[in-house]
């Protein structure tokens, strides 16, 4: 039966116009200046966490999506916290995030426990479902890091980036 109604909608929509076809965004990243962290006279000394905060916004985006899709899904591509040398000095971070709205109160969003050698970029684990995940990203919203380790041997200037693949599917008679 329900074959039998498809199949109907598909020939309705051939004699009088439909549109399919899927609203993209493709890896929009946000790329944001962190902070810097001071090499001190003792590197390889354990420091008491620093926090740092930054902005994140791709509500713009995922609004227009919606509006013509009338949904929106959301693949975070790449959450990684970079360098401007090498980040073995880093053993934890946690991330949490906090909407500009009373409905989106601090939760954690990712974090990041060293495991083998850093390199200058750490890749970040989302720990949010994604439809949570959504929802924050849907608002302009602070995310704040909470970095551990050891003292760096050199200044190192870090930055955060998010990519966000956004896409919804529409159904459009004409």
């Amino acid at each position: 039966m329900s074959r039998a109604i498809n199949f109907l909608g598909v020939i309705l929509c051939s004699l009088i116009g439909c549109v399919d076809g899927t609203a993209r965004a493709p890896d929009m990243c946000n790329v944001t200046p962190v902070g810097k962290v001071p090499a001190v006279a003792l590197p390889g000394v354990s420091f008491k966490p620093v926090t740092f905060s930054t902005k994140a916004d791709f509500s713009d985006v995922f609004e227009k999506i919606d509006s013509i899709t009338g949904g929106l899904d959301i693949v975070i591509t790449r959450f990684s916290f970079d360098g401007s040398s090498n980040l073995d000095w880093v053993s934890s971070i946690d991330v949490s995030v906090k909407g500009n709205t009373p409905d989106l109160p601090p939760v954690a969003f990712g974090s990041y426990r060293r495991s083998e050698t850093a390199g200058d970029s750490v890749a970040m684990t989302v720990s949010m479902s994604a439809e949570e995940a959504k929802r924050y990203l849907s608002h302009s919203l602070t995310m704040t890091y909470t970095v551990s380790g050891t003292a760096p041997t050199e200044e190192v200037t870090v930055t955060n980036t998010l990519c966000v693949d956004a896409s919804g599917e529409f159904h459009k008679s004409l």
